[in-house]
């Protein structure tokens, strides 16, 4: 067997000089990968799991999704009620037990039952963006709060985490997830595309706006050229012009030839900008070591190596000095 293909022990904490994981981390289950090189490793004994399943009234019941530090296989489907209510939960714990899933109560109305999984390490997640393969309960109410419970989308794994109601942070409890070294990733084989997709309707659904695209470009640069605002939506940074410099030549976004008007940049050197506003993201790729690496979300148009030629119009404006989130503040 291939070193790629040799599951490594649960809960590995390599982590860099500043505690960002060093790995890629895995579901016990099925192998998916849900996290590469980011997430921050944090010891914190005051916090813990909280797994759920139907009250049946057997006492067993409880010890059986508690699981323990080899993984917990409970999986949580996400309820159509409106109150939130977990509709079924599929449980299997222990290592023995990772490859089963077992069967979902009859009882789809059974009260729920939450069992605390003491978890003293780690890997905060700034933003679901950040997770390769994620999948999120329902909002649900535990005795933390409300939150939505975390798993693998693939296989129903989990939960091995949490997300609390108004935090875009993940809390991943490293003992219930492989990690595997990153120089073992193989991204054709971790984002194979579904056998039997039809290649020409997913370009179509690009081409419409259908679908997302998401692409990243390198800057070596320390202007990139390129002017950005809040979006309409309020969820986010977006491109709304290209700035050229006095001579008239184009900055080095609009030169790359993948960057549209209406892109927007979801992640700067590894760090979400979700919750940061216009100019929160110019300070920080300003600040930002180059090579600067930018992430971009764009909304169908085409593929990002068509650039700004998906655009009828580019629209260029001359370059202005950015004199930091503080100035603009004062200029309204």
């Amino acid at each position: 067997m291939s070193e790629a293909n040799v599951r490594p022990p649960l809960g590995g904490r390599e982590a860099d000089e500043d505690g960002i994981n060093k790995g890629i981390l895995r579901c016990p289950r099925c192998s998916s990968r849900l996290l590469c090189q980011q997430g921050r490793l944090k010891d914190a004994e005051l916090r813990a799991l909280w797994v759920p399943s139907k009250e049946s009234g057997n006492s067993a019941d409880a010890e059986s999704v508690a699981g323990d530090a080899q993984g917990s296989g409970d999986a949580i489907r996400e309820s159509n009620d409106t109150k939130g209510e977990i509709q079924s939960t599929v449980v299997a714990h222990g290592s023995e037990a990772l490859d089963q899933a077992g069967s979902a109560p009859d009882n789809a109305n059974a009260a729920i039952r939450w069992s605390e999984r003491p978890c003293d390490w780690w890997w905060v997640v700034e933003d679901v963006n950040d997770m390769d393969n994620v999948g999120l309960s329902a909002v649900v109410e535990a005795p933390p709060g409300l939150l939505q419970l975390v798993m693998c989308c693939e296989c129903l794994y989990g939960p091995f985490g949490y997300q609390m109601q108004g935090d875009p942070q993940l809390w991943l409890c490293c003992d219930l997830l492989h990690q595997q070294d990153a120089s073992l990733a193989n991204d054709e084989d971790d984002f194979r595309a579904p056998s039997g997709i039809d290649m020409a309707m997913l370009q179509q659904m690009l081409a419409s706006g259908m679908a997302t695209t998401q692409f990243k470009v390198t800057f070596e640069h320390s202007r990139l050229g390129m002017m950005l605002s809040d979006n309409a939506a309020g969820d986010g940074v977006e491109v709304i012009a290209f700035t050229t410099s006095g001579d008239g030549m184009v900055g080095a976004a609009e030169a790359s030839g993948k960057i549209c008007i209406g892109d927007k940049l979801t992640r700067i050197n590894g760090r979400s900008t979700r919750g940061m506003d216009y100019a929160a993201v110019l300070d920080a790729v300003i600040a930002a070591p180059r090579p600067l690496i930018i992430h971009f979300e764009r909304k169908g148009h085409g593929p990002p190596e068509q650039g700004a030629s998906v655009n009828q119009e580019v629209l260029r404006v001359e370059h202005q000095e950015w004199k930091g989130a503080q100035s603009a503040e004062v200029a309204k």
